[in-house]
């Protein structure tokens, strides 16, 4: 009935487009059958010289109009799936829009097959967006692998799955997946280091990489980055980092080639990952833009035992460190908030720090006068950092429910 009311509005209001209403015999393989009892004057059926029935057939460029039309309501899917048994001038318009994005378990990849035998015939050049979840007990075919260079205008691939020390499952270093990708998404525990690189090594073209990942065991070896290509200018997202694994992943990334050139970094880890942070931040400090660090330890940690300097990052816009879940000693938060001192970015409009913890009353007492202390340096610090940074600085500071000043 949308549909109904959308062509009768079309043909009242715009009474051109009657002229690319195309007439066909009923016998015509692409005749549209009859929309509705609103059907309008320039859609009912008109007798030919030959008395021969004849039915109109919207133009497909007015088709490829109405559909795009349809897709900027939120929940287009339903109405497209309709559209699409209108008739076979309806189909491809409709797929372009309803395969735009694919999310697939493992079985999923073998009904895929069984739907689409002919792999030409398959809406696979629609797709943009795949995400795979590599999950369970079911093993993706190698047929589908074989099929994937198909999927010619992918632009991103995301990675699911949590993994198991007996699934060590995971995509082909033959997979030979589509070059067209610019965005590569990994969200997976019980990884290695070899099998992150055999997927980035098919995709010469990456331009965005996120890793969320957890790793079986360090790797420890140099030279895995040489042989990778790509663009690397977008945004680079490294989360669950830990002590020894973020150094793997931060060499890997340094030792690429074509260099990095990314202009937002956001990384998420402990404390020891901030060397790699300042790493990066330095490679790609004539395009870096945005850069965010999280420290999220779960407890207490070692301060760590010199400063970093962010001096020569001079197109940086905004800069964002947070500390997440702190207990115990804090006698590198001065160390943090002096590594904002030597920022001299002319163009940078915003920093944002903030601390927040858990209640004093679980730290003993010896530690807790420590404490104490370290957050009268914090405060004084603060106050110089306000000064130096007016205007574009957002402190905030979440003071634990137990502590009183």
């Amino acid at each position: 009935m949308f549909l109904n009311r959308y062509l009768n509005w079309l043909f009242s209001s715009h009474p051109l487009l009657t002229h690319h209403l195309i007439w066909l015999p009923r016998s015509h393989p692409h005749h549209a059958p009859s929309i509705g009892s609103e059907a309008s004057e320039a859609q009912k059926l008109t007798p030919t010289e030959d008395n021969t029935a004849v039915v109109p057939v919207i133009s497909q460029d007015v088709i490829y109009e109405i559909v795009d039309h349809l897709v900027t309501d939120a929940y287009f899917k339903p109405t497209l799936l309709s559209c699409s048994l209108i008739s076979k001038s309806w189909i491809t318009p409709c797929q372009r829009y309803l395969f735009q994005t694919l999310s697939f378990s493992l079985r999923d990849t073998f009904r895929w097959l069984e739907v689409f035998p002919v792999p030409e015939q398959s809406p696979a050049h629609h797709v943009k967006y795949l995400s795979l979840s590599l999950e369970g007990s079911y093993f993706v075919p190698d047929e589908f692998f074989e099929r994937i260079q198909l999927f010619i205008n992918l632009k991103e691939i995301v990675l699911l799955g949590e993994g198991s020390q007996g699934q060590s499952w995971w995509i082909p270093s033959s997979a030979m997946l589509p070059q067209s990708v610019t965005s590569l998404t990994i969200i997976r525990g019980n990884l290695s280091l070899s099998e992150i690189r055999n997927v980035m090594a098919q995709l010469p073209n990456l331009n965005d990489l996120t890793l969320s990942v957890s790793f079986r065991t360090r790797n420890g070896l140099q030279g895995f980055g040489r042989n990778l290509k790509g663009k690397f200018g977008g945004r680079l997202q490294l989360h669950r980092l830990r002590m020894g694994p973020d150094a793997d992943i931060a060499n890997m990334l340094l030792e690429i080639p074509t260099g990095l050139h990314f202009t937002e970094i956001v990384i998420e880890g402990t404390s020891w990952c901030l060397l790699s942070t300042v790493k990066l931040a330095q490679v790609c400090s004539k395009t870096l833009v945005k850069l965010s660090y999280t420290v999220d330890n779960y407890g207490s940690f070692e301060a760590p035992r010199r400063s970093f300097d962010f001096a020569q990052l001079p197109n940086l816009k905004e800069m964002n460190f947070a500390v997440k879940w702190l207990t115990g000693d804090l006698l590198w938060i001065p160390t943090a908030l002096s590594t904002i001192k030597p920022v001299t970015s002319p163009h940078l409009s915003s920093i944002r720090l903030s601390f927040s913890g858990r209640d004093l009353q679980e730290i003993p007492p010896h530690p807790r006068e420590r404490l104490i202390n370290e957050l009268t340096v914090i405060g004084e610090d603060a106050a110089r950092i306000e000064r130096e940074f007016a205007g574009i600085l957002d402190l905030t500071v979440v003071w634990y429910p137990g502590f009183e000043h």
